[in-house]
């Protein structure tokens, strides 16, 4: 008959390598990364729910603060992050007040380079900062990148202009935490409690039967 030890030290090791794997998913599906505490939580669920029915990759990250120019650190996260060529990152600093848009050499030429994206960001974005409304900023941001994107639209040579300027973040904002941040290590928890509970209870009553 099979130990008692080595049936728990199975079931719990099956536990945390799912428990592993599905934290490894979460961090992969997180589309935004505020650092800075720049925007509440419920602001952040709306650009992610928006963003998730888009078919390019995004990924928006705020820094409080950065000790190099913006494009500089925008290229060094690419990098840091491991993300895939086809992610286009939005990279927002709040001491400088200003945004920046990155993405990978597959899709710079194909024509999303820092001219595209500069176009982008006066287009779509602006209109939404001066209102206040940032949220609505950022989901109208990543609509019009996939808009134009789609339709094949050819950026004109223009003039750089600087990084238009990002609110400054309110000071109720607080920090908080995503959906699934908050549930996941709960629901594995209890899930692996029950299975190895389950698998003491029946090799218990096994032992009885063949006593």
């Amino acid at each position: 008959m099979i130990r008692l030890e080595f049936i728990i030290l199975f079931v719990m090791t099956l536990f945390f390598l799912s428990h592993s794997v599905f934290a490894e998913e979460q961090l992969q599906k997180s589309m935004i990364e505020d650092d800075a505490n720049y925007l509440s939580k419920e602001k952040k669920e709306s650009i992610e729910k928006e963003m998730q029915h888009l078919p390019e990759v995004f990924r928006i990250v705020f820094l409080p603060k950065i000790d190099s120019a913006i494009d500089i650190k925008g290229k060094e996260l690419f990098t840091e992050k491991q993300l895939p060529e086809d992610t286009i990152l939005i990279l927002a600093v709040v001491d400088q007040r200003k945004i920046q848009i990155i993405t990978g050499e597959a899709l710079q030429k194909k024509g999303l380079d820092d001219t595209f994206f500069q176009k982008e960001i006066e287009q779509y974005f602006v209109p939404g900062v001066k209102t206040g409304a940032m949220d609505q900023a950022f989901i109208q941001l990543t609509k019009g990148i996939s808009k134009d994107i789609a339709a094949g639209i050819k950026v004109q040579d223009k003039k750089e202009k600087d990084s238009p300027k990002i609110p400054m973040p309110p000071q109720q904002v607080q920090g908080s935490k995503g959906k699934g941040e908050e549930w996941y290590p709960k629901y594995l928890w209890s899930i692996g409690l029950l299975l190895i509970a389950a698998m003491i209870w029946l090799i218990a009553k096994t032992r009885k039967k063949s006593s």
